[in-house]
């Protein structure tokens, strides 16, 4: 029969664990889906890429259709701005929108009311846009696995070589922390590396063996609130690393219906916790809510949910130190009575 003791111990290091662990981390709620192949004003044709402004307006890269598509968060069509060539990547900063094209490769340059601003040449096939706090922009190619660097004129400071760990990059998606790290796809060679401000290779995440132990050639990148690795992927998974590489959740699997993917290409998040998916393959936009997540709806919320952590933590440590005591006592107690 199990000592009091034991007993003690053994709730102690469970509370311990519960405490430490996220046990909802990475598991999202879907909310809505919108869109369908065609080219009418409700229509995608390949969505590659998504991004939110300020006001909660949805913007997504329709390839084929040569334009950016404006949709509410109700999944009501806005507007459509009009690109010279396939829209593949996008990234919204203070509500200015670059968007990476392909045919004559190029970035253009809107107001997030559609008037076009400046463009400026890059290498082939741009697969994605980030772009740090002093402004400086960053672009991958698909093409070359190069990565440029342009000022806010679209002037070129600086070029990254294609070459990662003695093999050649093909990469597609970007993003950078808040340090400036950079977080690429290498969609050819279905992995995904780090490198530090200057462009040097750090590391590659790793899949568990139990997932597939691989990407499948991964193709866009993000960080979320919770700073937190975001990477979708052709298997129809997104994966979830923290910044230094540790896995930490996956979800969806390869389909049409709701809830799964095929061709997962871009992904933004907005900060009341929403996950948003553009699959090139469904030709669709789905929703999730992310739930448990650093992102809150209001500073209520924030409050009331620091308030709840508080006080359970410290019920959980009162427990923690009367189950001590009482295993302390009863230890005591039967010696004493032994002796």
């Amino acid at each position: 029969m199990i000592s009091f003791q034991r007993l003690g111990v053994i709730v102690c290091i469970c509370i311990f664990f519960l405490i430490q662990s996220d046990f909802a981390f990475g598991q999202l709620e879907f909310v809505k889906m919108f869109g369908e192949k065609g080219n009418g004003d409700s229509n995608f044709d390949s969505p590659a890429g998504i991004a939110l402004d300020s006001q909660g307006k949805i913007f997504v890269a329709d390839f084929i259709n040569q334009r950016i598509q404006v949709w509410d968060f109700s999944g009501n069509f806005n507007s459509s701005i009009r690109v010279d060539g396939q829209a593949h990547g996008i990234e919204i900063m203070n509500d200015i929108i670059y968007v990476a094209v392909w045919g004559n490769p190029h970035i253009e340059i809107f107001t997030n009311d559609g008037l076009k601003l400046a463009s400026f040449p890059v290498l082939g096939k741009p697969g994605d846009i980030a772009i740090n706090d002093s402004g400086k922009i960053y672009v991958t190619s698909y093409a070359t696995g190069r990565i440029q660097i342009f000022d806010t004129s679209g002037n070129i400071v600086k070029t990254i070589p294609s070459i990662f760990n003695g093999i050649e990059a093909r990469n597609t998606g970007i993003t950078l922390d808040s340090t400036e790290n950079i977080y690429v796809t290498d969609y050819i060679n279905s992995r995904v590396m780090k490198l530090d401000p200057l462009g040097k290779y750090l590391f590659e995440f790793s899949i568990p063996n139990e997932l597939g132990g691989e990407f499948w050639r991964p193709t866009n990148i993000e960080i979320n609130a919770d700073e937190n690795i975001y990477i979708t992927d052709n298997s129809g998974r997104i994966f979830v690393f923290d910044s230094m590489g540790k896995f930490l959740s996956s979800f969806g699997e390869l389909g049409k219906d709701l809830e799964q993917m095929d061709g997962p290409h871009g992904i933004a998040f907005d900060k009341l916790g929403h996950v948003y998916i553009a699959e090139m393959n469904n030709h669709r936009i789905q929703i999730f809510k992310l739930v448990n997540s650093n992102s809150y709806s209001s500073i209520d919320d924030i409050e009331k949910r620091i308030e709840i952590e508080s006080e359970f933590e410290e019920y959980i440590y009162f427990i923690m130190i009367l189950i001590t005591i009482g295993g302390i006592w009863l230890f005591f107690k039967r010696k004493k009575d032994k002796d």
